[in-house]
């Protein structure tokens, strides 16, 4: 009998979650069941605002994610949206936003998905959403009150790109959460 000359193992889909921010965007590369890295790509400490914020955010988010998180079979990408609610949102800021997830999109990858928000986690309070994220990936957390969002503990096998200030835990957390909506 010959044997075939290559043989395809089963692998596990992994998914790179993109929360983007012209400040501070929030990555996480998971399976279905497990966090493998997360990370923040973060141009806060430059104090750039506009389109210069947006420039030098496309620019690290291409270069964390091609050298961070380059293992990933699909990337999931929140895109923005403007409900039209006066006060909410500038749709201009929107735009800006927009070319970042757009900055996310062209790092590489040829499996992408763009989704909006209510898409993905729907009309879910942000505090609660992120306690079914944490639960689902087993991670503990640090209860911050039922209308605060929890503080995650992370597990000492995920691996942390970039510094991550305790205020910002929440787009990783997010980042989290597209990936767990992919992979359902």
């Amino acid at each position: 009998m010959k044997l075939p000359d290559r043989v395809e193992l089963p692998r596990t889909k992994l998914v790179l979650g993109v929360d983007p921010d012209t400040q501070a965007t929030g990555l996480a590369l998971c399976s279905k069941d497990k966090v493998l890295i997360v990370g923040l790509a973060s141009i806060e400490r430059y104090k750039a605002r506009g389109l210069n914020a947006t420039t030098g955010m496309c620019n690290l988010l291409g270069y964390t994610i091609r050298t961070h998180f380059r293992n990933a079979d699909q990337i999931v990408i929140e895109f923005p949206q403007h409900y039209g609610v006066r006060g909410r949102a500038n749709p201009n800021n929107l735009m800006l936003l927009a070319a970042v997830s757009g900055a996310a999109a062209g790092a590489g990858y040829s499996d992408v998905t763009l989704t909006r928000p209510g898409e993905w986690k729907g009309q879910v309070p942000k505090a609660i959403h992120h306690r079914r994220i944490l639960e689902h990936y087993g991670w503990e957390f640090k209860d911050n009150g039922k209308k605060k969002v929890p503080t995650p503990i992370v597990p000492d096998d995920v691996k942390i790109v970039g510094d991550v200030p305790a205020g910002r835990w929440k787009e990783i957390v997010d980042a989290m959460g597209l990936c767990k909506w992919a992979l359902q």
